[in-house]
């Protein structure tokens, strides 16, 4: 299934035209309470004022929203864009932007919740924001989401909002929101990453020196690892992680780049952190380890060539020797970009090593073992990012800028899909506006994508978290038809950038 912007737009259209059954919302003054499992001044809020005939309650929430209000168990079931609570986070919280019309108590939207009728009072909107804040229990005191440290997610990294959006795999609704970086700039997140483990996921900065470990039974900040400065701070663009979790490896995306090594077991200050030549790299971004870990691979985005370094811990690592081609024989102090290499993935079996080559829109595969170039698979304009199946036999990219492939003005971007058993493209699919983020989730048989929509001439968000920002949404891919989930499209903070799965 192609959606376009019109489709879309018809969506949020509808959307809207439910709330407009709100104008028969009446305060429920007869309404039984003591059975919802709402804490009993929140219940009191909820069923008279909000879960309501006409309104948010099970017969008539297909007319507003699909928001279902009259238990706690049905508000986190969520509606048609998603979440509508997120515990602990009232600020990131849909409702509470609704139902709100105090400048003292966060962010407002409109059309003012109960629609057609009297707001809450200041201190009704208090009482739910400081329920939300405390958790947003029930009447027994449990939290959604708590109840299972092994539960499988999938995360979105939100570059320009220094946040983490933390997704139940199960029902696909964000269940936690995380501020990361400095909260007194922006500091540019970049990639997000869970490691082999499944313990932990690390951040890193494009506009900050540190590198930021969580823990994925809870996602709570675990170390903010400090990176060393070189003359200036690095602008941190990727990383890999060995197979055992104990070593990382980051890029420095400068003309006069570097690599840093980060022992895991041991980060507890600068001095835990290596550098592998300093102002050696020209332009390091996508770094991959093989299969053992022993061997890491760096493109160098702005020209046609990538490095290899021997990385084995027993030793020092082995600086390369200069760039190897990609396609021809370079020249170290006059490269003309025209590959420009952003990222890297090997095939499941490390038969092949596929480069994302913005500037030419297309797939490189090698033969990492010699060295040989293998295919040159055209895809989309603007290709970034990769995942692959390990049950299917595709390879997954996101080309965030096309406007030409599928030949709809409405559209902005798409996913190709290759076959990597035969190298050749098996269909492009217009996923949403810019996509860039991707995963695959080989247990789910889907493929999180994250539509960045962050420029101005895309989809009207139907809201947004920071004042003057533009929403950007996530869409999922069947793998078993290539066609996105009918229904799905949850709309996160302002450019969704990159995506991890804790298995």
């Amino acid at each position: 299934m192609i959606l376009n912007k019109k489709i879309l737009i018809l969506s949020l259209l509808l959307s809207w035209t439910g709330m407009l059954f709100y104008s028969n919302c009446t305060y429920d003054q007869g309404i039984v309470l003591g059975g919802s499992g709402y804490p009993a001044a929140v219940e009191n809020i909820m069923l008279r004022k909000c879960a309501t005939a006409g309104c948010h309650n099970t017969q008539s929430k297909s007319g507003a929203a699909g928001i279902d209000l009259s238990s706690w168990d049905n508000l986190f079931k969520g509606g048609d864009n998603g979440a509508e609570v997120i515990p602990y986070r009232s600020d990131q919280s849909y409702m509470m932007y609704f139902i709100n019309t105090y400048a003292d108590l966060g962010p407002q939207l409109v059309p003012t919740m109960p629609y057609n009728n009297t707001p809450l009072t200041h201190d009704e909107v208090a009482a739910i924001k400081t329920w939300i804040d405390n958790g947003a229990p029930n009447n027994s005191g449990k939290i959604m989401w708590s109840d299972n440290p092994n539960r499988k997610k999938f995360y979105v990294l939100n570059q320009q909002s220094d946040l983490v959006t933390v997704f139940d795999q199960a029902t696909r609704l964000a269940m936690n929101v995380i501020t990361i970086g400095d909260t007194a700039f922006n500091t540019s997140p970049h990639s997000i990453k869970v490691s082999p483990d499944n313990q932990s996921w690390y951040v890193d900065f494009y506009g900050g020196n540190i590198l930021e470990m969580h823990s994925t039974t809870d996602d709570h900040l675990v170390s903010k690892i400090p990176m060393p400065s070189f003359g200036s701070a690095g602008l941190w663009s990727s990383f890999a992680i060995s197979p055992d979790s104990k070593r990382l490896y980051i890029t420095d995306w400068e003309g006069n780049g570097m690599v840093a090594y980060i022992n895991l077991e041991t980060m507890i200050d600068e001095a835990d952190t290596n550098w592998i030549g300093s102002n050696l790299f020209l332009w390091s971004h996508g770094c991959i380890l093989d299969s053992s870990g022993n061997t890491l691979y760096v493109a160098g985005q702005q020209g046609n060539f990538y490095y290899k370094l021997d990385v084995t811990p027993s030793h020092q690592p082995t600086l390369p020797s200069g760039p190897i081609a990609l396609n021809a024989p370079i020249h170290w102090n006059n490269i003309t970009p025209n590959l420009d290499p952003h990222e890297m993935l090997f095939s499941p079996d490390y038969s092949q090593l596929y480069f994302t080559c913005q500037d030419s829109n297309e797939v490189i595969a090698i033969n990492p073992l010699n060295n040989t170039l293998l295919a040159r698979i055209p895809v989309g304009i603007y290709p970034q990012e990769l995942s692959i199946s390990k049950t299917y036999p595709y390879l997954f990219i996101s080309c965030q800028e096309d406007t030409l492939t599928l030949h709809n003005s409405f559209e902005r971007g798409l996913i190709s899909v290759i076959n990597y058993q035969t190298n050749t493209l098996v269909k492009n699919i217009y996923t949403g506006w810019q996509p860039h983020g991707i995963a695959v989730d080989d247990a789910a048989g889907v493929v999180y994508v994250a539509n960045q929509n962050f420029s101005n001439n895309g989809p009207a968000p139907h809201h947004s978290i920071i004042k003057g920002q533009r929403d950007g949404y996530i869409t999922i891919i069947d793998m078993n038809t290539l066609e996105l989930v009918p229904n799905y499209n949850t709309e996160v903070s302002s450019k969704p950038y990159s995506i991890a799965i804790r298995h």
